[in-house]
């Protein structure tokens, strides 16, 4: 398959590659695992300013978890970015895991992604980080949700009219 796929894409300067199905519904369930996750990566993707940490640190308040999950949804996207890395150069050094059996497997992969992006300077350039993560992001969330066709293959024609004119 040419490089020219679909599953490929620009963002923040770089060429990055949507893992195939199952690693995408993967990066899924992990986002939606926790409504902080949730919250966190909602706030940071609002806007195109240099403002998005503040509004993630304001999304997720300050309890005595609030670090832990915070670091948690960095590592989320972490894992993101990783999987979805195409760029050469440079090429990650992190390897990806031999096995992604569990999402504390994909959060530690996200862990070590996000620190060589930080010694790389990836992470000193907010707008940066914003338009990679709202890219990757969104495009992980297509690709887990069925098509329009293919819902209507699983529902049958047994929709009201109200419903299908929407």
């Amino acid at each position: 398959m040419s490089r020219k796929s679909s599953r490929y894409f620009e963002a923040g300067g770089l060429t990055w590659r949507l893992p195939r199905a199952s690693r995408c519904g993967m990066l899924y369930s992990l986002l939606f695992s926790d409504p902080f996750f949730v919250s966190a990566v909602s706030a940071g993707l609002e806007g195109d300013d240099g403002d998005a940490k503040d509004r993630i640190k304001e999304a997720v308040g300050t309890g005595p978890d609030a670090a832990f999950k915070l670091a948690a949804s960095e590592n989320a996207t972490g894992a993101a970015i990783g999987l979805c890395w195409a760029a050469s150069p440079p090429r990650l050094r992190t390897k990806k895991p031999a096995r992604m059996e569990s999402s504390e497997d994909l959060l530690r992969y996200g862990d070590e992604v996000m620190e060589e992006l930080d010694d790389l300077g990836y992470l000193d350039d907010p707008n940066w980080q914003t338009e990679v993560t709202s890219e990757i992001w969104s495009r992980v969330m297509k690709s887990t949700m069925p098509s329009e066709d293919k819902i209507k293959a699983l529902v049958g024609n047994g929709l009201s009219p109200e419903v299908t004119a929407t």
